[in-house]
């Protein structure tokens, strides 16, 4: 199944790679939320090759999760 990080609210998906541990960074994005830190997760738009580094602000962690296509319910960083 394609990891996903998804925006709340929007149609927006990233594909994320498949060496990212789903629960640790989700953890991670509350951790950093709680710290005012910033998150970085390599991930692309659908139809890209590369993947490049995805930068989420403090302020943008509660509208992002994290999660499996087609599988279960996704874990949030917020």
């Amino acid at each position: 199944m394609t990891k996903t990080l998804r925006m709340a609210g929007t149609d927006l998906v990233w594909e994320v790679e498949d060496s990212v541990d789903l629960a640790s960074r989700a953890e991670e994005m509350v951790t950093a939320r709680a710290s005012n830190q910033v998150v970085t997760i390599m991930a692309r738009l659908p139809g890209q090759r590369e993947f490049a580094h995805v930068t989420l602000a403090p302020g943008q962690l509660a509208w992002w999760a994290l999660g499996e296509e087609g599988g279960a319910s996704p874990v949030h960083g917020g």
